[in-house]
């Protein structure tokens, strides 16, 4: 099979050179001004110049036609692509190295993110975790290699996950109670006391959460299993409350190739978004941005909405500080 890089890059190239290969803005522009030529001369006396006039008016009309009709043809070739590539979004299943990640975490080659780009995760973060009056979650507490420039010794799992205290009650799931460790042994234990922990997704309460994070889960995992935690997470969250996540876009060539590398799975931003539209998600916003490392060069996440208003009767939080051991 050829990689799948090699299949985004063809269906890319094409749906960039097809607007290039259309007519419609330049023939338009010639039908305007012949239309505009016969207006404004209507007081000449008819002969046959005008007939000829007309009958090219009829011909590029057939030009711009049987080019439509061209490009229609080249538009079903790319659904063809889309197809294919559907297909292998669904059928490509998380293999013994994602296996590996998930079970070992220190087998998991570090990258970096950059600067810029972890500032607006962080911006992102507080946005939706500084509501006191409703629990948020953290789905996912494995750490996935992610750690911040110029800081190789800081984990991003953790400062992420300290960004989420606003939430009350904080909970943490991961099937591996020494992940969800991970993330919480450095709160004091007056805290740790108040965070819920779960490796069991049916045991968290329905339709409760305002905000749900999931940082470097989803990227690991096939379509089909993404399309089964969305609809878990779809019912977590209260009406107005927001999912956000990363993935790996696999409509950018760059990360359909740690596809091909089996560093990530493969999940098509467009796949993505019609799974998310169909579950009843409302879009909020997404993000490719271009990351300085040379594994991951792109970093890519989405947020959405479950259709709704966030209501709470809780006026305000417990009062107390929130330190480390």
């Amino acid at each position: 099979m050829r990689p799948l890089s090699e299949l985004v890059k063809f269906r890319n190239d094409l749906v960039g050179r097809l607007e290039q290969l259309s007519l419609v803005e330049p023939i338009g522009e010639i039908i305007q001004q012949l239309n505009l030529t016969i207006t404004e001369n209507f007081d000449v006396e008819a002969f046959v110049a005008h007939d000829k006039i007309e009958q090219a008016l009829v011909d590029y009309q057939k030009i711009l036609d049987q080019s439509e009709f061209v490009r229609n043809n080249l538009k079903s070739v790319i659904g063809d692509i889309d197809i294919k590539i559907t297909d292998l979004a669904n059928t490509s299943d998380t293999n013994a190295k994602y296996h590996e990640y998930f079970n070992n975490q220190e087998s998991i080659p570090s990258f970096i993110i950059d600067t810029d780009t972890h500032q607006l995760i962080k911006d992102r973060i507080i946005q939706y975790a500084a509501d006191h009056r409703f629990p948020g979650l953290r789905l996912g507490c494995r750490y996935f290699g992610q750690i911040a420039a110029g800081d190789k010794d800081h984990s991003l799992s953790i400062e992420y996950s300290n960004l989420l205290v606003a939430n009350d009650p904080l909970y943490f799931y991961d099937a591996k109670e020494k992940s969800i460790n991970s993330v919480t042994e450095h709160f004091n234990d007056t805290y740790k006391r108040r965070l819920r922990s779960y490796q069991d997704t049916n045991q968290l309460p329905k339709q409760q959460f305002s905000f749900v994070f999931s940082w470097g889960l989803f990227n690991y995992l096939n379509l089909p299993t993404i399309e089964s935690q969305l609809k878990l997470i779809f019912d977590l969250l209260c009406p107005g409350g927001v999912l956000m996540f990363s993935y790996n876009n696999g409509d950018i060539i760059e990360s359909a190739r740690l596809s091909d590398l089996e560093e990530m799975s493969f999940v098509p931003k467009r796949n993505l978004v019609n799974l998310l539209t169909q579950i009843g998600f409302e879009i909020i916003t997404n993000y490719d941005l271009p990351n300085n490392d040379t594994l991951v060069t792109n970093i890519s996440w989405i947020e959405v909405r479950r259709p709704g208003q966030l209501k709470t009767i809780r006026i305000k939080q417990v009062i107390g500080a929130i330190g480390q051991k």
